[in-house]
């Protein structure tokens, strides 16, 4: 099964907020401004206010407000990210899976503030003629808070889709969750692509090298999917140049793949295009495989241990640890000798023999991705379907609609 990191988590978790915050903003959009958030920066540490559903709602807009004016000023600093965090503390994402107001907020006297929920009596609120509900959090950490309810939280998306084709209300903040998005995609794709080409695979054991190859061949995949859907819409969602761009990404994560491959028997001048094509071999084969779990496959820890059994019970030479993949003629090796000593590499015949074994068994179907929950399941169980068929067929493109001759 696929494991999320607590990095790759955190980043889930901010890229839902996001879209979450902005969502919310463009239904809600209202020139309200609350002066205790406004006072917040005297006391940087200071969460949002959410004692009762009035000063849940201005906490919100007050602090989005703020980031969003820092954005668009290009003055973006400490203190707008805190005022952005705050915004986001009035959400609840408790049992969230991993707009453009359009909507008249009532006066500020009929949303019900301290004096009204003091009693206790008041548990919720639902902003009048929709289903925004804010309400107060039962349990948990955050009990005793007023927040946008988790239901909220989740139809915002479906919310905005009703609601952005609606007029503006007067003196509001008017199109930034598209500009945001733009602004936040690029962005990402640059930090993306940069990561791709500065971070290598981890190929200090059989285990990291096998999880490294399928996770980058499955992520190229996705990429070339995606793009080449995107093309074939009417009209395309995308250029050739953007399409172009994000081939060189999947390009990048294939030849991170190829990483893990001992290319020492090839000439050097075809090894780019043999190492991918090889990839491209491989995958087909384990895609029809059900791979071993992955506490099975050699760790560094497990490799350390058979070689001082090894060494305790013989007195030559270290000999190279093997791991072959059961039922496949595909096996890792650990490298002795030369610029990548100490690492594990799909071996030098292995390379060599890739694409014999692809040919025995390219007519056997592409293995099931579950099982009714009982199989043994592999970190990274994604297959890519002809991956190898449509990159040769397509003359070495992987998204041949992006380039004229393709």
């Amino acid at each position: 099964m696929l494991q999320i990191t607590e990095k790759a988590y955190a980043w889930i978790s901010s890229v839902i907020m996001g879209i979450s915050v902005f969502c919310l903003l463009l239904i809600l959009s209202s020139p309200i401004v609350s002066a205790k958030d406004s006072e917040s920066e005297l006391d940087p540490l200071r969460p949002a206010d959410t004692s009762s559903p009035r000063d849940t709602l201005h906490s919100f807009l007050s602090n989005i407000s703020q980031f969003i004016e820092d954005s668009r000023q290009g003055t973006r600093d400490d203190k707008s990210y805190r005022a952005y965090r705050r915004a986001g503390q009035t959400l609840d994402f408790s049992n969230v899976p991993e707009g453009d107001t359009r909507i008249d907020l009532p006066p500020d006297n009929q949303i019900p503030g301290d004096a009204e929920v003091a009693d206790g009596a008041i548990r919720e609120w639902t902003i009048p003629n929709t289903s925004i509900t804010i309400v107060k959090i039962s349990d948990g950490p955050r009990a005793g808070q007023f927040l946008f309810s988790s239901s909220t939280v989740k139809q915002l998306e479906g919310l905005y889709r009703q609601a952005k084709d609606l007029p503006y209300q007067p003196g509001v903040t008017k199109g930034y969750y598209e500009e945001l998005v733009n602004m936040d995609v690029n962005i990402h794709m640059q930090e993306r692509e940069l990561r791709t080409r500065l971070q290598s695979v981890d190929t200090n054991s059989p285990r990291t090298t096998l999880e490294g190859f399928l996770d980058n061949v499955n992520l190229a995949y996705e990429l070339v999917v995606e793009t080449n859907k995107q093309l074939q819409e009417k009209p395309p969602k995308i250029t050739r140049q953007q399409a172009r761009e994000i081939e060189k990404t999947a390009v990048s994560y294939l030849q991170r793949a190829s990483d893990t491959l001992d290319l020492s028997q090839l000439p050097k001048a075809l090894r780019q295009d043999i190492s991918i094509e090889t990839v491209l071999l491989m995958k087909e084969i384990f895609d029809r495989m059900l791979l071993p779990p992955i506490e099975s496959i050699p760790d560094a820890q497990m490799v350390a241990a058979a070689h001082e059994q090894a060494n305790g019970s013989s007195s030559q030479t270290t000999r190279a640890f093997r791991w072959k993949i059961p039922t496949a003629q595909i096996e890792i090796v650990e490298i002795l000798e030369g610029e990548r000593q100490g690492e594990f590499l799909f071996s030098a015949n292995s390379v060599k023999q890739a694409s014999d074994i692809y040919k025995k068994i390219k007519d056997l179907p592409y293995r099931q991705k579950y099982f009714g929950g009982i199989e043994l399941e592999y970190k990274s169980p994604d297959i890519s379907p002809d991956f190898y068929e449509n990159y040769v067929s397509a003359s070495g493109y992987l998204i041949p609609q992006a380039h004229f001759m393709g």
